[in-house]
């Protein structure tokens, strides 16, 4: 399990990682998702319990941390369990008609190139969904991050 202080995900900063203080935590999903083997490196073998864990630790960070803002994936089944769970949150997400600055922002701070034809090619179709579900939603304008919208 890695837990960052905040990662901006959204800046294009070539590392895309930057603190934001105490306020803010950023749970990234990989550690839970995949197992891992007898190294200790992770695995393209899903973990069943993968959403169920990580939502129970994002609970953690805010009850047990007291991190008034967890940043988490915006995943369906991760929003699912969530909700399930009474966990309150809001998806921010870009506008989006700014697929092409997200794509050069990924291509800044670094990240596969697989992990870029996905999000090229899935763009529309994730963004309509959370746009479709009951979940609230922020949206990012162009040139906008997370630091613009977060009240710290």
């Amino acid at each position: 399990m890695r837990l960052r202080r905040f990662r901006e995900l959204l800046d294009g900063k070539p590392d895309g990682r930057e603190s934001m203080g105490k306020d803010v935590a950023d749970v990234e999903s990989t550690g839970f998702h995949w197992k891992t083997d007898e190294n200790g490196f992770l695995t393209h073998d899903e973990n069943e319990n993968w959403v169920s864990d990580y939502v129970d630790h994002i609970k953690d960070m805010a009850s047990q941390y007291g991190y008034p803002y967890v940043l988490v994936s915006s995943h369906k089944k991760v929003r699912d369990e969530m909700d399930k769970k009474g966990i309150p949150y809001v998806v921010v997400v870009p506008d989006k008609r700014l697929r092409d600055e997200y794509l050069i922002r990924y291509i800044m701070r670094g990240d596969t190139q697989s992990f870029i034809k996905t999000v090229y090619h899935h763009w529309d179709e994730w963004l309509d969904e959370i746009e479709a579900s009951d979940a609230p939603v922020v949206h990012l304008s162009a040139g906008q991050t997370m630091t613009d919208i977060l009240p710290i």
